[in-house]
């Protein structure tokens, strides 16, 4: 067909490379993830995640767990009548938003963490205008998001069943976080006060 004004272009053509190259960084952190979880001694049937390989020191039990977890739920979807590709676009726009939304509460965990932590470095700018500034934008960029998803991943994926679920999937996993995390707080305040702290020997 004749590239010219007016002439329709396939969805994938522009968007392909930007998803391809993304994926690995879904991988990645989703690998990690897994591994701090492991690490922190979230719960005892996670504590395998945080192993390490004796001689490359990669969390290579979390990043093989998040294969198989990964290899399932494109399993699922090919049986349910979603094709490889339309799994990568919609997994893809559900990375994108939960990634979003996480960025959101760290910029306004920024704000409470100096409200009552190291007061001494809390400055007007970076601990307070720019992590609120931050936390706007992103939302802004999650609702422009919510509202064009459709062209975000464009084709047949738009007509998936998966794809009006995907909102309310992100925001069920964002209440469980927040429910797991008020259990932690209250019945392992040790375990809770580990979250996110990585351990450094200071003998190396």
């Amino acid at each position: 067909s004749t590239i010219g004004p007016g002439a329709a272009t396939p969805s994938f053509v522009p968007r392909a490379p930007g998803r391809f190259a993304s994926s690995p960084s879904f991988t990645t952190s989703a690998s990690l993830f897994l591994y701090a979880l492991g690490r922190d001694d979230v719960a005892r049937i996670l504590r395998p995640l945080g192993k390490t390989h004796r001689t490359h020191q990669s969390p290579y039990v979390a990043s093989f767990t998040q294969t198989v977890i990964a290899a399932i739920i494109v399993i699922i979807l090919y049986l349910t009548g979603i094709s490889a590709y339309d799994t990568f676009v919609l997994i893809g726009l559900m990375g994108t938003l939960s990634i979003l939304v996480v960025q959101v509460l760290a910029s306004v965990s920024v704000v409470g963490y100096f409200s009552k932590n190291h007061t001494e470095e809390r400055h007007w700018f970076t601990t307070i205008t720019a992590p609120i500034v931050s936390a706007i934008a992103m939302a802004g960029v999650i609702g422009l998001l919510l509202m064009n998803q459709a062209d975000a991943v464009g084709g047949t994926a738009a007509a998936s069943w998966l794809f009006p679920l995907i909102p309310w999937i992100v925001g069920a996993l964002f209440i469980l976080a927040l429910i797991w995390g008020a259990y932690l707080r209250n019945i392992a305040p040790e375990t809770y006060k580990k979250l996110g702290r990585m351990v450094l020997d200071e003998s190396l």
